[in-house]
C-alpha cells in the first residue's frame, strides 16, 4: 500500500537523488505510515464501538432467532393441540349428532305411537258414545211408541166409552120422545140434546185426533203409525164414524121435532127406530144396526 502511495507523489527512486529528495521521500512514507497506523486505529475504535453494539444485536438475534423458534414452536403445538381439539368436537359432534338422530327417530315413534293409540282410544271411545247414543235413542224411540200406542189406546177407549154413552143417551133421547119415561119433561129433552151434541163433536174430535196420527198444530208425524193399536183404532174410526153422523143426523131430526130413524114395518102400525149397537172384534170396535120397536119394546 506504502509503494503504491508513493509513487504518485514522489515518482521512483533514482541513483542521483539529493538528499532533499530522500527526506521527502521519507516523510511521504512516514506520512503513509501515519495514514495507514490513523486507519488501523479508526478501525480498532470502529471495532470497539460497534462490538457491543454488534454483540448485542448478535444476542438479540440469537434471542428473535430463538423466539421466533419458541414462537414456531409454539404454533406447532398449537396447530396439533387445535388439530386434536378439532378432530376431537368434531368427533363428539358427529356422536351427538348420531345421538340426536337417534333421539328424534325414537320420539317420533314414540309420538306414532302415542298418536296411533289416542286415535285408537278416541275411535273407540267415539263408537261407544255413538252405540250408547243410538241404543239411548232406540231406548227413547220405543219408549214413545209404547206411550205413544198406549196414549192411542186410551183415546181409543175413551172414544168407546164416549160411543156407548152417546149411544145411551141416543136411546133415552128416544125414549124421552116417545114419552116413555119423564113425560112432559121438555128440559130434559133440551139438556140431553146438548149432551148428545158435546158427545158428537167430542167423538168428531176424536175420529179427527186419530186419523191424523197423534199430531198437533199440524205438525208432520215423526214417529210414524203404529202397528199394534193405531192401526186398528183408524179401522174402528172408520166403522164408527158412520155411526156418528147418523147418530147426530138422528138428533138433529129429533131437536127439529120430526122422528128419529122411524121406519114403518107395514100395516101393524109400530115404529122401527134404527140403533147402533157397539161391540169390539179382534181388538176393533164396530157397530151393528140394529133396530127398536116402539110397540114391542117397554122400558
Amino acid at each position: 500500500m506504502a509503494s503504491n502511495n508513493r509513487d504518485p507523489f514522489l515518482g521512483s527512486a533514482g541513483v542521483g537523488d539529493s538528499p532533499f529528495e530522500r527526506h521527502a521521500r521519507r516523510i511521504g512514507n512516514m506520512v503513509v505510515d501515519l495514514m495507514d497506523y490513523s486507519g488501523r486505529i479508526g478501525e480498532d475504535r470502529a471495532h470497539a464501538r460497534s462490538g457491543p453494539i454488534i454483540a448485542e444485536l448478535e444476542a438479540r438475534l440469537n434471542a428473535s432467532e430463538a423466539g421466533a423458534a419458541w414462537a414456531r414452536a409454539d404454533v406447532s403445538q398449537a396447530k396439533t393441540d387445535a388439530d386434536v381439539r378439532i378432530a376431537q368436537y368434531t368427533s363428539d359432534l358427529e356422536t351427538r349428532n348420531a345421538q340426536m338422530v337417534k333421539t328424534v327417530a325414537e320420539t317420533v315413534e314414540r309420538l306414532k305411537r302415542d298418536a296411533a293409540a289416542r286415535v285408537a282410544a278416541a275411535e273407540t271411545h267415539a263408537q261407544d258414545c255413538i252405540n250408547e247414543t243410538r241404543y239411548e235413542t232406540d231406548s227413547q224411540i220405543r219408549q214413545l211408541s209404547r206411550d205413544l200406542d198406549r196414549h192411542v189406546d186410551m183415546l181409543g177407549l175413551a172414544r168407546k166409552h164416549t160411543g156407548w154413552v152417546a149411544h145411551k143417551l141416543l136411546r133415552l133421547l128416544i125414549e124421552l120422545k116417545e114419552k116413555k119415561r119423564f113425560p112432559n119433561n121438555e128440559l130434559l129433552v133440551h139438556c140431553l140434546n146438548e149432551m148428545f151434541e158435546e158427545l158428537a163433536e167430542f167423538r168428531n174430535d176424536c175420529d179427527v185426533f186419530l186419523v191424523n196420527g197423534l199430531v198437533d198444530d199440524g205438525e208432520p208425524d215423526q214417529l210414524g203409525a203404529s202397528t199394534s193399536g193405531l192401526g186398528q183404532l183408524e179401522q174402528g174410526h172408520t166403522d164408527v164414524s158412520p155411526p156418528t153422523k147418523r147418530a147426530s143426523d138422528c138428533e138433529g131430526q129429533a131437536g127439529h121435532g120430526g122422528k128419529v130413524s122411524e121406519q114403518s114395518s107395514g100395516g101393524d102400525g109400530r115404529a122401527e127406530h134404527t140403533l147402533y149397537n157397539p161391540r169390539t172384534v179382534d181388538g176393533v170396535l164396530i157397530w151393528e144396526i140394529g133396530s127398536l120397536d116402539s110397540k114391542s119394546e117397554k122400558r
